[in-house]
């Protein structure tokens, strides 16, 4: 077995050793990107989603990606793209549930059927009580958020 290392890498190593000693050697994660919106514009953002839309004032009666990117853009000022928006309720509201795009084994059903999407629930030997009541909790806060 060989290992192999950069002179950069090395470089790297060494200044932080003498800078830091051993502590310097350890490995650090990075804070990655800073985020675009504090947290109250979150915050308020998060209640725009739940309320829902006004259909006299926002002229829509259910939010899609591109009206929030708009609201996003018209009250904070970011611009951001359609997916992040798409992202940041399920991220933000702390739901433990986790989404999956794209399809799945029911795909030829749904084309039979004629439906656009359908949503699917995964449990395991593993799964208890806190699961569904997680998975209870993520549909209510999607079903007001995209209707029933």
């Amino acid at each position: 077995m060989t290992v192999d290392m950069d002179r950069q890498t090395l470089r790297d190593w060494v200044h932080r050793y003498n800078a830091e000693g051993l502590a310097g050697l350890i490995s650090r994660v990075g804070v990655g990107p800073a985020p675009l919106l504090n947290e109250a514009q979150m915050a308020e953002l998060l209640a725009l989603v739940v309320n829902g839309p006004d259909p006299e004032v926002d002229r829509v009666v259910r939010w899609r990606c591109v009206d929030l990117r708009e609201q996003v853009a018209r009250r904070f000022s970011v611009d951001t793209t359609e997916r992040t928006i798409g992202r940041w309720p399920v991220s933000y509201t702390h739901l433990d549930v986790y989404k999956r795009q794209g399809h799945h084994c029911a795909q030829p059903l749904m084309e039979r059927l004629g439906l656009p999407a359908t949503a699917r629930a995964s449990f395991g030997i593993y799964s208890d009580e806190a699961d569904v009541d997680a998975l209870i909790r993520a549909v209510r806060a999607a079903q007001k958020i995209f209707g029933d």
